[in-house]
């Protein structure tokens, strides 16, 4: 890492389809249905990470309209918030952009690159994202002295301080969580 590299800390909030419901096309080929993106871009400057620019985007389902019970629970989102968000083409294009071409993506776990692709693929569009991407939870769990343990992100907040201000499984509050617990990684581990 250099200075100048630039990071995008993201994360994303999707839609499932109902069990035993019927659909118009194999639910395999789209598990979950993005309806929320949120992210973070840093530029790494002498051993710290600089907080650039943020993306909050809320995406208007076209497949599963209804909040499956799960995900309104989890999001404390209701279906008349669905209706609020722009076409996934739009945000997705929008998103890549903000990312630009050189930036290392960063996240909490590997489910949301991986429902990114899918959902992409899904709606015809490039899933070969081109961007390289950098897991924080497993760097968390070994910095932390946790190797091998699967940790969430509010756990990674409170082990390291940081000030609850926003409701987790926002993905725009979770990529600022998930942000900061990297810059404290970075933060904690200059002299190593």
């Amino acid at each position: 890492i250099t200075d100048g590299c630039e990071f995008v800390v993201f994360d994303m909030e999707w839609n499932q389809p109902f069990p035993g419901k019927e659909y118009p096309f194999d639910v395999s080929t789209l598990t979950g249905e993005i309806i929320e993106i949120g992210a973070v871009k840093y530029i790494y400057d002498n051993g710290q990470l600089i907080q650039r620019d943020v993306f909050s985007q809320d995406v208007r389902p076209t497949q599963y309209k209804k909040l499956h019970y799960h995900v309104k629970k989890v999001t404390r989102k209701k279906n008349s918030d669905l209706m609020k968000g722009r076409p996934f083409e739009e945000v997705s294009r929008e998103f890549l952009e903000f990312c630009g071409p050189d930036a290392i993506l960063g996240g909490w776990g590997n489910s949301d690159p991986a429902m990114l692709k899918m959902n992409l693929k899904f709606f015809g569009l490039d899933d070969n994202l081109g961007i390289p991407f950098l897991d924080i939870q497993p760097l968390f769990s070994s910095f932390s002295g946790q190797r091998g343990k699967q940790r969430s992100v509010e756990a990674a907040v409170d082990y390291y301080n940081i000030e609850k201000n926003d409701i987790f499984h926002s993905a725009t509050a979770d990529a600022h969580y998930t942000g900061r617990i990297f810059e404290e990684i970075f933060r904690h581990n200059q002299n190593r």
